[in-house]
């Protein structure tokens, strides 16, 4: 197993984000976590990337106790995340953008290592050929496949993809994902894809997970999580089916 969170809570307040939370993640796969806003997703993210340290319960990494780990340890260690808005350093170019990801990482013995494996990833993602352009010049769809090369360069284990193509239209949507989907089976990659309202999304996940008012409600096949009654009646009324 690759990460399993057991017993996990976190509180805001007088306000519980997450109760009592128990979650693997296998290697290889690719896992959808869904539910209307306010069910605890970010929240989830924070903890398991270690922004947010959990009230109770422990986080184990490839049989580590990473806890209380801060996230540039968890990113040495093979987790990475894929904001919903792309910060890329605007005035630099888009090859030294994913350049100082490959050298942060610290998996990457050596500068020249870094350099052909940003120009790896940057073909991987189809940028190479913009990798001269400023960061700020891209278009936003670009800035979302630059945030995701600047993940993928630090040679993940576990890959956290929030909400990444929050925005786009459908046919960049596919792109993406076709892409993730690739890169992971190629990689051996876990992906772990925060959903909150672009539902087509879930189809390239293995399993979803139905998080509603900070609780695990359902984990199963995404079909079997889509169409059920509760989910119905709880989320999809809410979301966009772009």
């Amino acid at each position: 197993m690759l990460l399993k969170l057991e017993n996990i809570s976190k509180s805001f307040g007088g306000i519980k984000a997450l109760n009592n939370i128990n979650l693997s993640i296998k290697e290889g796969e690719i896992v959808a976590i869904i539910g209307p806003n306010g069910a605890g997703k970010t929240t989830l993210f924070n903890i398991i990337n270690g922004i947010y340290k959990p009230d109770t319960g422990r986080i184990i990494y490839e049989d580590i106790d990473i806890t209380n780990f801060p996230p540039y340890k968890r990113s040495y260690l093979g987790i990475s995340r894929a904001f919903q808005i792309p910060k890329p350093f605007i005035s630099m170019s888009v090859k030294d953008n994913v350049l100082v990801a490959a050298l942060f990482s610290r998996r990457i013995p050596s500068i020249k290592e870094a350099e052909k494996e940003t120009e790896r990833v940057l073909k991987l993602v189809g940028l190479q050929n913009k990798s001269d352009m400023i960061a700020n010049d891209l278009t936003s769809p670009e800035k979302k496949l630059l945030e995701l090369a600047r993940s993928l360069v630090t040679k993940p284990k576990l890959l956290l993809l929030d909400e990444i193509v929050a925005g786009m239209p459908p046919s960049d949507i596919d792109n993406i994902m076709s892409l993730v989907v690739q890169v992971a089976n190629e990689e051996k990659i876990s992906v772990v894809a925060m959903v909150e309202h672009i539902i087509r999304t879930v189809k390239y996940a293995n399993r979803a997970i139905f998080l509603h008012q900070g609780q695990i409600l359902l984990d199963s096949s995404p079909d079997d999580v889509l169409n059920s009654d509760l989910v119905r009646n709880i989320y999809l009324g809410e979301v966009e089916h772009a």
